[in-house]
């Protein structure tokens, strides 16, 4: 006889453990913005634009994500979208340990895909841009 809770609980703490260290700075300052935008690498797929800036201190990996109303009308999709990229990051570990600023835009018009075939492809295409960029 198994105890349920104590197997859940075991679950819960194993995807803990692999995601204690993780820690993703999120930009949020237009300066910032720019400046990555400005001096980055850039690469793109037909439906997302990275561009990558290496960082100039121990800070860490940091993630800026723009989507548009125009890709995306709906604000719940937008925040989906948001999560997959920022989740996809945090589980990437080669970029992860890095010092590496990150802007990814959504270019594509991805509001009729529905959640399923929009993960994989933009885990498709991010891990695509990761490589082409050298990081």
């Amino acid at each position: 006889m198994s105890n349920r809770a104590c197997d859940i609980k075991t679950e819960t703490e194993k995807r803990e453990e692999s995601s204690v260290c993780v820690k993703i700075r999120h930009i949020l300052r237009a300066k910032e913005f720019s400046d990555i935008l400005r001096s980055g690498r850039r690469v793109r797929s037909k439906t997302v634009f990275l561009s990558v800036k290496r960082g100039s201190g121990e800070r860490g990996l940091s993630v800026g994500i723009i989507i548009s109303k125009k890709v995306a009308p709906k604000a719940v999709r937008r925040n989906y979208i948001r999560r997959l990229i920022y989740s996809y990051f945090r589980d990437y570990s080669d970029v992860r340990e890095q010092d590496v600023e990150i802007i990814a835009r959504v270019i594509r018009d991805v509001q009729s895909l529905k959640k399923k075939p929009l993960s994989k492809l933009i885990r498709g295409e991010l891990g695509i841009l990761i490589e082409r960029a050298g990081i």
